[in-house]
This record gives C-alpha cells, structure tokens and sequence, in this order.
C-alpha cells in the first residue's frame, strides 16, 4: 500500500468512526459514495464539478426537499 493510499485508508476509518457517533442512520453506501466524490474533487480549483455530483448522490439517496 502506498503512503497515498493509506492515507485515505486512515481518513475513511476515521469518518466511519466518527460518524457512527454523530450520525449512525447514514449507510455506509451513501458515506463511501461522497467520500470518493470529495477525494477525487479536493484539489480541483472549480468546486462546482463536485457540489453538482454531492447534489446529484443527495437527490437520489433521499430525493428533493420540499
């Protein structure tokens, strides 16, 4: 495993942790989903690209807000 690697290893057991603490209703699904949409996007100069996919997982995990 690369320093890389582990590194998002740690950060993932570490948002797992935490949110079995603040928010244990979220399924792990919809949490590895957004995780990987923020870790692929968090050097991106546009953040649009990523609030447009994290809206979109939003949108179809729990659907519009009215």
């Amino acid at each position: 495993m690369n320093d890389v690697a582990a590194a998002d290893d740690m950060a993932w057991r570490a948002l797992l942790e935490t949110v079995k603490e603040v928010a244990p209703d979220l399924s792990e699904s919809f949490l590895r989903k957004a995780y990987e949409i923020q870790r692929r996007h968090q050097f991106a100069r546009d953040r649009g690209e990523s609030l447009r996919l994290m809206e979109a997982l939003i949108e179809s995990e729990i659907g519009g807000v009215k």
